[in-house]
């Protein structure tokens, strides 16, 4: 149980945390700034209601688990996910952290392919092909399609 507030705490943390920034965006940037409609501000709000949800409705199975609406068969199930959920909040957290030093093709990099591992997709190929089509997409949507500009790294800033 303490597992469960843990985890709803975490989202319900920052689901907060990125509708009071963005709203701090909204108020101080958006008429001196060129945003668009949606904008990183409103983005980050829509980002924080959707934890929040996530929040709403891991209490939800919560409940009913609780309640033995499961199996005790899938407590070894739940425990392997609630590891790899904390494994996966850690990798996201030093991805956060890393990038404006590392640069955003670099820690994309490290970061998807931990979390493709994580998530269990077999197979070194397997996985450096999804890390490669998502850093692909990622740049290609965000980069090239919005403009908008990624932190440059070490490596980056050598060529």
């Amino acid at each position: 149980m303490i597992r469960v507030v843990v985890e709803v705490a975490l989202l319900v943390a920052v689901g907060l945390w990125s509708i009071v920034d963005g709203y701090r965006l909204t108020v101080e940037a958006r008429e001196a700034s060129g945003f668009d409609a949606l904008g990183p501000d409103r983005f980050i709000m829509v980002l924080g209601a959707i934890f929040l949800l996530l929040g709403a409705f891991y209490v939800r199975e919560a409940r009913a688990e609780a309640a033995g609406a499961r199996s005790i068969a899938s407590s070894d199930e739940n425990r392997a996910g609630a590891n790899r959920f904390y494994l996966m909040a850690l990798a996201f957290a030093a991805y956060i952290i890393i990038a404006p030093f590392g640069g955003y093709v670099l820690t994309t990099v490290l970061f998807f392919l931990a979390a493709y591992w994580l998530m269990d997709l077999r197979g070194a190929v397997r996985c450096v092909t999804a890390t490669g089509l998502t850093v692909a997409a990622f740049t290609l949507v965000f980069v090239i399609f919005a403009g908008i500009p990624m932190p440059l790294g070490v490596v980056e800033r050598l060529f």
